[in-house]
């Protein structure tokens, strides 16, 4: 029985593994990072020049949002329409022939993008707005639930498989955070005897397992909240040293991650910040909203990439390697995209593996248009490191060099 070295089988996989190593640390594409790309995605006709990208699929297949509508006598927001946008098929109106039930905007979308949810107008009892769902099978639906007392309501955040929908509902006592499923009908996620005054939910999971949004318990106070089956909907406190008030906007896939704007002082600007159980609240902004504000909007699946807006930046990314890092500068000098003429507003949303953005940018014409864009990298390598990153990458080539070949100086060792 030989316990032999096979040294051509050893060659290989040092070398392929080597190779690999080097071309990470010099910078190289990752085998089957998506191919960077930029993309407008115009706007519905009639109406003025005018669309916002509100979600994406967390495979960044689809992008749903709104665009101003053919219709502008009717009340605003009623005059939008909302839209389903894909590589193949473009920028589609959500629309149902025949239906009273007018899409006006669509807030989020299902993980493969087959499931879409947001507020409509219902043109036969003038009620907005009313939760309504749109579906790839069924076409346009509006969720009702007459016997929960929650009327008014609109949809904020959808699960991955698109079963379970969460929103903000109107009751005799103010705001109230909902979920919704076909099998339940629509729960309020406050007890009435908590004495919360005002609620809302923003996001959902990925399996719908926990829920954020914002809570008024006691008044003026805003908070964070965070529901569970297991917990209830809890309240998460304030920023430290902040201001009382704070929103969470939404929640990463695994549901570790809650993001959304916080005030650190009276009057001041909304601050990005993160929460997790581990680590409480992290702000963003050194300045403290000094500089316009900052907002995180979402979060990849697993909280490490965090996305939205800044004002001295536009739409903005948060890692933290590289901290801050305005999108429209990772897309070009990062990522090789060419966005003449286009400047990046803000990041509405973002795919799980947080490398497909959507937002609202102005477009060359100086119009207000939806974008997606696409990149490979997220974090950005210092160009002071680059002499070193480049002396390593040589170092690892030069050992592995010695190795093979001490190797193949070596005897096999046989009994």
């Amino acid at each position: 029985m030989s316990f032999g070295v096979n040294v051509s089988v050893v060659r290989h996989t040092w070398v392929r593994g080597l190779l690999g190593i080097a071309g990470l640390l010099l910078g190289g594409s990752i085998a089957g990072a998506a191919e960077p790309n930029f993309q407008g995605l115009g706007d519905l006709p009639g109406g003025d020049v005018y669309s916002q990208a509100m979600a994406v699929s967390a495979d960044g297949s689809t992008v749903v949002g709104w665009s101003d509508g053919p219709e502008p006598g009717l009340p605003a927001p009623t005059s939008g329409r909302a839209f389903r946008w894909t590589e193949t098929g473009g920028m589609v109106e959500l629309v149902d022939a025949g239906s009273p039930l007018i899409f006006t905007m669509a807030r989020d979308v299902s993980a493969e993008g087959s499931v879409v949810v947001g507020e409509c107008y219902d043109d036969s009892t003038g009620s907005f707005p009313v939760t309504c769902m749109w579906t790839e099978s069924g076409g346009l639906t509006a969720i009702v639930d007459p016997g929960s007392g929650l009327t008014g309501n609109r949809a904020a955040g959808v699960s991955g498989d698109g079963t379970v929908v969460v929103g903000t509902a109107s009751s005799a006592g103010g705001g109230v955070a909902y979920r919704w499923t076909a099998a339940t009908g629509m729960e309020s996620l406050v007890d009435p005897l908590s004495g919360i005054r005002d609620s809302s939910a923003f996001g959902i999971s990925d399996d719908a397992s926990v829920i954020t949004g914002q809570v008024m318990q006691v008044v003026p106070d805003v908070e964070p909240m965070r529901w569970t089956q297991a917990t209830g909907l809890v309240g998460l406190g304030d920023v430290p040293g902040g201001f009382f008030y704070a929103l969470g906007m939404a929640i990463s896939g695994d549901g570790s991650t809650i993001v959304g704007g916080a005030r650190t002082s009276f009057g001041s600007s909304d601050e990005a910040f993160a929460w997790t159980q581990a680590g409480g609240f992290v702000l963003f902004d050194p300045a403290h909203g000094a500089q316009g504000g900052s907002t995180a909007s979402a979060a990849s699946y697993d909280g490490s990439i965090i996305v939205g807006y800044k004002a001295n930046l536009g739409a903005t990314i948060w890692t933290e390697l590289d901290g801050e890092q305005g999108v429209q500068n990772i897309a070009v000098a990062h990522n090789g995209l060419n966005l003449t003429g286009w400047t990046l507003h803000s990041v509405s949303d973002c795919s799980a593996d947080g490398l497909t953005l959507v937002g609202q940018a102005t477009n060359p014409q100086g119009r207000f248009e939806a974008y997606r864009v696409v990149v490979s990298r997220v974090n950005v390598v210092p160009a002071i490191d680059v002499i070193g990153v480049s002396l390593l990458a040589g170092a690892v080539l030069l050992a592995g060099v010695l190795l093979i070949r001490h190797r193949l100086g070596r005897p096999s060792v046989a009994a």
